[in-house]
Formats: C-alpha cells, structure tokens, sequence
C-alpha cells in the first residue's frame, strides 16, 4: 500500500509580498481575474494579521457553534462550504494552511501575505510589490525566488540592474505579469 502523504498534489504556489497598502490585493484581483478568463483554477490565501479580527459573525449560527465549544464548524451551502478551525494557540503556520488545498481542483495559488514564512521558500514562487528606491535596497538578500517585481513605471528607470527577475510596471505591464505566470503553469 503507497503511504497517503506521497499521493497528495499540491498546486504551484506564488506569494505576492511587499509592505502595507502596496497593492498586493489589486495585484492579486487583476491576476485572478486574468487567470480565469484563461479558464485557470486558482486559489488564495489572505492573512489577516489582526489578532482579533474574527473570519466569523458575531451572533450567526456558526458563530454560536463556536462559542458552544466547537473546534471545528463547516458551514455549507449549495454554492459554498467555509470552514472556522479554532487555534490552539495564536502562531499560524502557512504549511498548515497549504494542508488545506493539497487534492483540491487548482491550478495555481496565489498567498496575500505571510512574508516571514515564505520569503525564503524555495517552493514557493514570488512577486515582490516595490513602491521606491528605497524598499528596493531594503529588500530581504535572502528572498528567492522571485518571479517578477513590480510597482510604479517611474521606478523602472531606478531599479538595479543586477535584478535575478524583471521588473514591471503595474499601469503597464500587468498583463505580462500574467503572461509570466501563465507560461511557469
């Protein structure tokens, strides 16, 4: 009998990172939204990192399971299945989190954040959301692999030439991030 573990397929992943309000939402809804067209399955993850924002509704049912004393609570519908998991303790852990999609029908899944846990994952493929100059050369040396940077046009004429990826402009070149990643599928 082959071990289970061995069986498990997970899809390629791509993390979009850089620091707040940067336009890494935007960047992932263009890309999903492209993608799809393309009749590519995609997934996301998002992290919240308010420790007390809660994914549930105060008041809901499954909120109510929850505060019973659930662990776990599925709530289904004919078009969607959400899933609240209580954590034992606040450290999140993205491997648990990829669990979650491992023989699920993606193509590609795209991360929202959880900078500090992928930014040195060989596995996990990178586009970097760069504002100015100055977050070029505060950069993470240790960040691969990268697959493209992106940000302003006029940051274009600044970047280092050395870069290991391309750099492109979000108003004019998003639709070759796309291509980009449509060709590493």
């Amino acid at each position: 009998m082959t071990n289970e573990v061995e069986n498990k397929i997970r899809p390629p992943i791509i993390a979009v990172i850089g620091v707040s309000k940067s336009g890494k939402t935007t960047i992932i809804e263009h890309l999903i939204r492209n993608l799809a067209k393309k009749n590519l399955r995609i997934g996301t993850i998002k992290h919240v990192h308010n420790p007390r924002h809660s994914l549930d509704l105060k008041g809901k049912d499954s909120w109510r399971h929850s505060q019973a004393g659930a662990k776990i609570v599925v709530c289904t519908s004919p078009k969607e299945i959400a899933l609240f998991k209580k954590r034992e303790n606040s450290r999140e852990n993205i491997d648990e989190i990829l669990q979650l999609f491992e023989n699920e029908p993606v193509d590609l899944l795209l991360i929202e954040g959880f900078q500090s846990q992928v930014i040195q994952r060989s596995d996990i493929q990178k586009i970097v959301i760069v504002g100015d100059k100055g977050e070029f050369d505060a950069l993470d040396k240790r960040l691969f692999p990268v697959l493209a940077f992106v940000g302003p046009t006029l940051l274009k004429k600044e970047t280092p030439i050395n870069l290991d990826a391309p750099y492109l402009s979000f108003l004019e070149d998003r639709n070759k991030l796309v291509e980009l990643i449509k060709n590493l599928l």
